[in-house]
């Protein structure tokens, strides 16, 4: 579909001396029956022998075809703020012989309609179905969430020289589904936010809330 114009070639007669060939009536400077770079139409072919010109012989040059309509196309962002990159599926048209996928427009290599390890951003999804590339769906894969901001905490210290371990309170983010505690940024088990039993030391309170570990 990106080719605009096609070829005539004659084959008969073929060429020889004080012939010459014309696809319009009027020009006849071809000496070799081939015609390049000729637009969609139909011509009237004719050769002059030197004597005489021939019958004429009509061939059609058709338009180029259509490019194919835009794929279906959907983009899974980053789940997490851990996240850097995330997925492009070509849904339609499925991979079959001859179709390869592009994300930019250049590259055709593949052959699977999936993208991975793909940075945030906009991209201009086509295909080529092996005759012509289609036009474009944009689909955005999102940047990775932000991580939320550091949880509010207070420590209690060994009250008397007898007590050797004291507790961390979480009061905020408030205890809720799908949040969870860490004093060591290894462990999210805890979904109090009360931890008892902790040895003297500094430690750095974060939480999960289901999609990212807090700042500390």
């Amino acid at each position: 579909c990106t080719d605009l114009t096609g070829t005539i070639t004659v084959t008969a007669p073929a060429p020889a001396a004080g012939i010459t060939y014309s696809i319009d009536g009027v020009t006849y400077t071809n000496t070799t029956g081939v015609f390049t770079g000729v637009a969609p139409g139909t011509y009237n072919v004719t050769y002059n022998d030197g004597t005489c010109i021939s019958a004429a012989a009509q061939v059609t040059i058709n338009p180029p075809p259509t490019a194919p309509g835009p794929p279906t196309a959907n983009a899974t962002s980053p789940a997490t703020c851990t996240d850097l990159t995330g997925t492009i599926t070509v849904t339609a048209p499925a991979p079959a012989a001859g179709i390869t996928y592009s994300i930019d427009g250049v590259t055709y290599t593949n052959t699977t309609g999936v993208f991975t390890g793909i940075a945030p951003g906009t991209y201009n999804v086509t295909y080529n179905d092996g005759t012509c590339i289609s036009a474009a769906t944009q689909v955005t894969i999102n940047p990775a969430p932000a991580a939320p901001a550091a949880p509010t905490a207070n420590a209690t210290s060994p009250a008397t020289c007898t007590d050797l371990t004291g507790s961390i309170t979480v009061t905020v983010p408030a205890p809720a589904a799908g949040i969870t505690y860490s004093i060591d940024g290894i462990t999210y088990t805890n979904t109090t936010g009360v931890f008892t039993g902790i040895a003297p030391g500094t430690y750095n309170v974060t939480y999960n809330d289901g999609t990212c570990i807090s700042a500390a």
